[in-house]
């Protein structure tokens, strides 16, 4: 529609006649008012004003992918003054209208260790663009480990195997007893 007012605008600034002039018809006003228009809104979308400059930034994770949901804060140290911004889905931050100076920024997300850039210089009429690549932060904590004796000794060569409570009474027989006593008998016949 507003396109519409300026191309009728327009044609009507062509169809003068030598002398006319268009300081009293509605189009010269259309198209006065787009002009101050876009001129008074082109400032704002890049975030700046003849007096300001802008951050703009996006934060990535070490493999590089992008990092939702970020804190960031911007800090003026020379004012103390400081802006708090979340990134967005793409890991995309703003800060719009930034007096010209340096400034410090710190970004932190859960998991990752706090990253902080000083130094950050805002020029008048500016966008200064960064990255902010985060690092896995360290995990402290303790494992408890618990240990049974193993079921191989390393420190000897015999050779052993679980008896049950069977084979031990069959041991205590009578008959292993007499065998018992004849091997032990030889034993000290041999040393003799």
């Amino acid at each position: 529609m507003f396109y519409n007012h300026v191309q009728s605008g327009l044609t009507r600034a062509r169809e003068l006649k030598h002398g006319e002039t268009l300081r009293s018809s509605p189009a010269t006003v259309r198209i006065l008012l787009a002009v101050f228009l876009i001129a008074g809104f082109s400032s704002c979308l890049f975030g700046q004003t003849a007096s300001t400059g802008a951050l703009a930034g996006r934060i990535l994770d070490p493999s590089g992918a992008l990092v939702r949901g970020a804190e960031v804060e911007l800090t003026n140290p020379a004012s103390g003054e400081s802006r708090p911004e979340i990134s967005d889905a793409s890991g995309n931050f703003h800060f719009l209208l930034l007096p010209p100076g340096l400034y410090e920024l710190q970004a932190i997300k859960t998991g990752f260790a706090p990253v902080r850039l000083v130094g950050l210089n805002v020029l008048i009429t500016e966008t200064l663009e960064i990255q902010v690549q985060l690092r896995l932060a360290s995990v402290k904590g303790s494992v408890l480990v618990y240990s049974e004796a193993p079921m191989v000794q390393t420190g000897t060569i015999a050779l052993g195997r679980v008896v049950n409570q069977t084979a031990v009474t069959a041991m205590l027989s009578p008959s292993f007893i007499q065998i018992l006593r004849m091997s032990l008998a030889s034993a000290r016949i041999g040393r003799n």
